[in-house]
């Protein structure tokens, strides 16, 4: 009989795996397939990243790996669609959200979700968490990068259906609210409201009374323009009657 292995299991058996084999190159061992070497590269990179103190160091060490070396590896892999466990496009994911590389993070990590792929080794949350908690934080990062309403409407899509932590949640509705902020303040305020729902802390509360202020404004200048307008196009009743034909 064959017994069950949970997808914990599994996936605890598949980094032992992955590391066995990274140990193996690193005392010299002969690798023998393409993802081996990529996987030892990745290894060797991470490293880099782990003796390198300053933040901004690694970012751009991050950024110039992706378009690089990663860059053909990431094309293929989505190209091809085999929808094999990556350990490498796991981690690449979670670089380009660390170097606000919105069209290679969306690609990567729409992949990992439509096949049900695990989160990167040391998160402990499902794939579509970190997708979703990651895009958030980097729209709501107060950076020149650009994370479009259009954007993280696709990645509310995307994780439809999803068990997502409650805190997440916020972070993606909070994220929503600031961008639909300039262009539809009704829709914003539907996000901010919903990310308080989520949870009260995640900061949507300023945005959200601002913006109920300025809508509150527009509604109540729109309202006396209407009356105005009423007022225009009434018939002057004096005036008519001053003008009205003698009788004959």
């Amino acid at each position: 009989m064959t017994s069950f292995q949970s997808p914990a299991l599994a996936h605890k058996k598949r980094v032992q795996a992955e590391r066995a084999a990274l140990a193996a190159a690193s005392a010299g061992a002969e690798l023998s397939t393409e993802y081996e070497l990529a996987l030892a590269n990745l290894d060797q990179q991470l490293r880099a990243l782990k003796s390198t103190k300053s933040m901004v160091t690694k970012t751009t060490m991050k950024a110039d790996w992706l378009a690089g070396e990663w860059r053909t590896y990431i094309d293929t892999a989505l190209s091809e669609d085999s929808g094999q466990p990556d350990a490498i496009l796991s981690r690449l994911f979670v670089w380009a959200c660390d170097t606000a590389s919105v069209d290679d993070a969306m690609n990567i990590g729409t992949y990992l979700i439509k096949h049900d792929l695990p989160a990167p080794d040391g998160f402990t949350r499902s794939m579509a968490e970190v997708f979703a908690e990651e895009i958030a934080e980097m729209a709501l990062a107060n950076n020149e990068v650009s994370v479009s309403a259009e954007i993280l409407d696709e990645v509310l899509d995307i994780i439809d259906g999803y068990d997502l932590q409650d805190e997440i949640s916020a972070k993606l509705h909070r994220a929503l609210g600031v961008a639909y902020a300039e262009t539809d303040k009704e829709k914003a305020i539907e996000h901010l409201k919903t990310a308080i729902k989520y949870n009260e802390k995640v900061g949507a509360k300023p945005l959200l009374k601002s913006l109920e202020k300025a809508l509150a404004e527009v509604q109540e200048q729109q309202a006396a323009d209407d009356d105005k307008e009423k007022t225009n196009e009434k018939p002057d009743e004096n005036n008519e009657r001053n003008h009205s034909p003698k009788e004959q």
